[in-house]
């Protein structure tokens, strides 16, 4: 499955239909968690599946002409119909022993926990 994954996200890239979109609010400065958790699976999804995404795919902006504000395209406004798809990426995470300089537990992702399902309109 990450082969099918692989090639259908390189296919709606090149031809510019990838939309991507996400539960949380990867740009909200109060989501510094949610939004670095997000930038470690696009990392995982990287290095471990040759998956190239970044929070720029996740981001829409909002104004005409002039650069205006990015929003995170929300999931709930996510619609799968006739010929679209919709995957969702899932993963679990790894708790690291914690050492003396450390405040607080490390997590990384898990590689070997990435999954792909594909959502499809019947």
């Amino acid at each position: 499955m990450p082969d099918d994954a692989r090639c259908s996200i390189q296919q709606a890239q090149k031809t510019g239909s990838l939309i991507c979109v996400s539960e949380d609010d990867l740009l909200a400065p109060y989501r510094k968690t949610e939004s670095q958790n997000h930038e470690a699976l696009c990392g995982a999804l990287k290095e471990h599946f040759a998956i190239s995404l970044s929070l720029r795919d996740f981001c829409v902006e909002d104004g005409e002409g002039e650069e205006g504000p990015y929003f995170t395209r929300a999931l709930n406004f996510a619609k799968v119909s006739e010929q679209d798809r919709l995957m969702v990426v899932t993963c679990n995470y790894i708790l690291h022993e914690r050492d003396d300089s450390q405040d607080f537990p490390r997590f990384t992702i898990a590689p070997d926990s990435i999954n792909f399902h594909l959502l499809e309109a019947v």
